[in-house]
């Protein structure tokens, strides 16, 4: 609900921002031992396999633990996996396991990594003799990258300048005449084409229409996690495009109608008749 009211006042102030909490560690570095050293990814794609990659130094001199370096024992490594609620989801032993000499890899799939939200991860390597540990909090999301506070106020920038668009469309449409010049008496005068842009302006509004619900859905799905609200938004979009091509079809007759009948209009006027006004368009 939290981040459903977060996605209404950036639809409405046209002004988001969003601050993303840095990771915590709890570093295993000690006087004697061994670091664990691993890529910073902060942030990882939902539902999608990832590889994790670790290095091991020894805290005294740094000098790296690699395959085949101790002689007093084998090299145990444990990954443990916590979702959002700290739930142990995932373990993963390792025993003298190295990927170019230097590499501790664990490949976690996807499956584990299904919802949007706050992990941390633990990962421990030891022998009979020393040891060490790294402690790390991670983020998943839609898209795996994070929501900075430029992509707020370039969406938010986005969305203002379609909606501006939008009111401004649907206000000319009502200062455009909706029919042929006409006297007191309601006779056609003389035949407005300025009624043409009417509905022009409406397929430009339908369009801006479906460009403010796509973003507004995709948004809310891929960088605010509020699914049940962009999915909502993604089916009226999918409806919206569903009908588009009939009305396209249905609009682009109806122009020619009513151009046929200003023609014949015109010929009326031409021969000095009477022609009853009214809306044509």
């Amino acid at each position: 609900m939290k981040k459903l009211i977060l996605l209404v006042i950036v639809i409405l102030l046209m002004m988001g921002s969003v601050v993303a909490a840095k990771p915590g560690f709890l570093s295993g570095e000690f006087t004697s031992g061994w670091f664990i050293k691993y890529p910073t990814q902060q942030y990882i794609k939902q539902g999608t396999d990832y590889n994790f990659n670790f290095h091991i130094f020894n805290s005294s001199d740094g000098i790296p633990v690699i395959n085949g370096t101790y002689s007093f024992g084998d090299i145990s490594c444990y990954f443990h996996l916590y979702n959002s609620s700290g739930n142990h989801i995932y373990t993963k032993k390792t025993l003298n396991e190295f990927d170019d000499i230097f590499d501790v890899e664990v490949l976690v799939s996807g499956d584990n990594f299904s919802k949007a939200g706050d992990y941390s991860y633990i990962f421990q390597c030891n022998n009979s003799m020393e040891g060490g540990f790294d402690s790390v909090e991670l983020k998943v999301t839609n898209t795996g990258h994070e929501f900075t506070v430029a992509k707020s106020i370039y969406y938010s920038t986005l969305l203002f300048l379609l909606i501006f668009l939008f009111i401004l469309t649907m206000y000319s449409i009502t200062k455009l005449p909706d029919g042929n010049d006409t006297d007191d008496y309601g006779l056609v005068m003389s035949i407005n084409n300025l009624k043409y842009l009417r509905p022009v302006l409406f397929a430009v509004g339908w369009t801006l229409l479906l460009l403010i619900v796509f973003t507004t859905s995709n948004v809310s799905i891929a960088y605010f996690n509020v699914d049940m609200f962009g999915t909502v938004m993604f089916r009226i979009y999918q409806i919206m495009m569903l009908i588009t091509l009939p009305m396209a079809i249905i609009w682009m007759v109806y122009i020619f109608l009513n151009i046929f009948k200003d023609r014949e209009v015109k010929r009326m006027l031409e021969r000095g008749m009477d022609v009853p006004g009214g809306s044509s368009i």
